[in-house]
């Protein structure tokens, strides 16, 4: 388990850390607080491969052409971005992260008019003397590639980005659900959509007209694909899909209450404290007081000590951050709601 990040010069966040997460850790706080910037530092810090979560930071900042190089702090001019995160008290990972200024040594000349921003990386594990270095380009259709081959670290089983919201690069539901099929959570999943879905029979893998193997909802008059289901109940599929495919490891949730009527809310709620009670460490975003207090309500008995809410605020690029341990979430309503209203 992750037990604390410290972020230097990262996106929006120049200085700051996060002490003491939880099993379960909710981030709060108004829009550009950092939210988003921590689950990022995250996937890059605690990741086999951190290059590979650079990439996937870098495809999740929209509205940028040349968004590489603002993976660091005010675009890289005041140093290299560095993420340590500490999976114990003592010894962090440490993932240093610059703009790769002569990326033509590692670009096939063919595909230089293509090429719109490179990076470097750098990183060190506890116990190895010799820190790895590799780089990655990034293209104008927004691929990005990395090299050179190195072997994976594994500081957690897995480490995933889970956002309901987003509609590209992302898994196919049926290879999700075959995983959940393989991992024999089937009927959990089963039981989470019919509470919200009357007279499901269950998900089952179709095939349309060209062949295609489609995620449908199964009735017993008729079938619906879950992606024309409404955007509430395919996010909540996605993410209860995702969440399941995960035996331990950690799951970063970007907004779980997004397109979501209470009732949803509530089976996210109860589908992210199935994962964490067998194992999973889940740092989540919301702007919902709402969705926290369903997380006080469906958390199993004895289960708050695993709960840690933060609320996030940024202060001349400082991160300031306030901890409220689980127990006390309920007392400390009124300073909660104040940043989520």
């Amino acid at each position: 388990m992750i037990f604390k990040i410290e972020i230097e010069r990262f996106r929006g966040i120049k200085i700051g850390a996060l002490a003491d997460l939880a099993p379960l850790t909710v981030l709060v706080g108004p829009n550009g607080c950092g939210k988003s910037t921590v689950l990022g530092a995250l996937l890059i810090g605690a990741g086999s491969d951190p290059r590979k979560g650079i990439v996937e930071t870098v495809q999740h900042l929209r509205g940028v052409r040349v968004a590489a190089p603002w993976l660091l702090y005010r675009g890289g001019g005041e140093g290299d971005a560095v993420v340590k995160v500490f999976a114990n008290r003592d010894s962090p990972r440490v993932v240093a992260i610059g703009i790769l200024q002569d990326f033509t040594r590692v670009v096939a000349p063919v595909n230089l008019p293509k090429v719109t921003s490179a990076l470097k990386c750098r990183y060190a594990v506890p116990g190895e003397l010799n820190p790895a270095e590799g780089w990655m380009v990034f293209f104008e259709e927004g691929r990005g590639s990395w090299g050179p081959d190195l072997p994976p670290l594994n500081v957690l089983p897995e480490v995933r980005l889970v956002d309901p919201r987003e509609s590209t690069r992302l898994t196919p539901l049926t290879r999700l659900w075959t995983d959940v099929a393989k991992a024999g959570r089937k009927q959990a999943v089963i039981e989470i959509l019919r509470a919200l879905i009357p007279r499901l029979d269950s998900p089952e893998t179709l095939t349309e007209a060209d062949e295609k193997p489609i995620l449908h909802l199964v009735f017993d008059t008729h079938s619906v694909p879950v992606a024309l289901a409404g955007d509430g109940i395919v996010a909540l599929t996605r993410m209860v899909l995702e969440l399941f495919t995960m035996p331990s490891g950690l799951a970063l949730v970007e907004e779980p209450e997004s397109h979501q009527h209470p009732g949803c809310m509530r089976q996210s709620a109860r589908a992210i404290w199935a994962v964490v009670q067998k194992g999973t460490q889940v740092v989540l975003t919301t702007h919902s007081l709402e969705f926290i207090d369903l997380l006080l309500a469906e958390a199993p008995d004895n289960s708050l000590s695993k709960l840690a809410v933060f609320s996030l605020a940024l202060q001349d690029g400082e991160l300031i951050a306030h901890r409220y341990a689980g127990p006390e979430v309920s007392f400390c309503r009124t300073e909660v709601e104040t940043d989520l209203r």
